[in-house]
């Protein structure tokens, strides 16, 4: 492919994040291992150089870049997923399940998702709690001037029991050791939004 803009240059974080969003469809999961062979062989096919070190390191560096722009996320331990562009929607746009007056939230400081991508760790400190009222009122309650930035919601559970939600979610956490012991309250816990999401969706689907 004589057109290929990278030819002649080695694999780098860079060029494997954008060939990543190219070749993955966004949702389908993939292992870490299948997700190297795809890219270094992609590039290569199109006319590009092998990276200079360890192709591993290379592909740590592009999905922890990829996970900093909410364009991938980690499933479980060497299997990722890429996501959907929602940037014409906001870069953080929460994900919401059910109806009703109360709410159940998870929400997380962009600074702790950061650092997780950046030492390869798939979970970082989110909080889960609950309200009757308004949610934006309640967040800013709990942060106000404490945090020197916003928090981001990355999920919302509506219901007529808030406190038989935020209920199942501790007691499913806490069974799989995810709860924070020294944290303020005990609504943090050390895990990411697949996990949450695959707990609700086994509640509420089965599946």
């Amino acid at each position: 492919m004589s057109s290929y803009r990278y030819k002649g240059v080695p694999l780098t974080g860079a060029v494997f994040s954008e060939l990543t969003l190219e070749a993955v469809p966004p949702n389908e999961a993939i292992s870490r291992s299948e997700l190297v062979e795809k890219i270094q062989a992609l590039h290569v096919e199109r006319g590009g150089l092998e990276s200079v070190g360890a192709v591993v390191s290379v592909a740590k560096k592009a999905l922890a870049d990829l996970v900093r722009k909410g364009r991938a996320e980690s499933l479980a331990r060497g299997y990722w997923r890429v996501l959907p562009d929602i940037s014409a929607d906001g870069p953080d746009v929460p994900v919401e399940y059910g109806e009703g007056k109360e709410v159940v939230y998870v929400y997380y400081l962009p600074a702790y998702r950061d650092q997780a991508a950046y030492l390869g760790r798939d979970t970082w400190p989110m909080k889960i709690g609950m309200t009757k009222g308004d949610l934006p009122s309640r967040i800013r309650d709990q942060v106000s001037t404490a945090v020197p930035e916003e928090p981001v919601i990355g999920l919302i559970y509506r219901t007529d029991s808030a406190s038989v939600g935020e209920r199942m979610l501790h007691s499913t956490l806490d069974t799989r050791g995810r709860r924070m012991a020294g944290a303020p309250g005990r609504e943090w816990f050390l895990t990411n939004l697949a996990e949450v999401k695959e707990i609700l969706d086994f509640v509420l689907n089965g599946s």
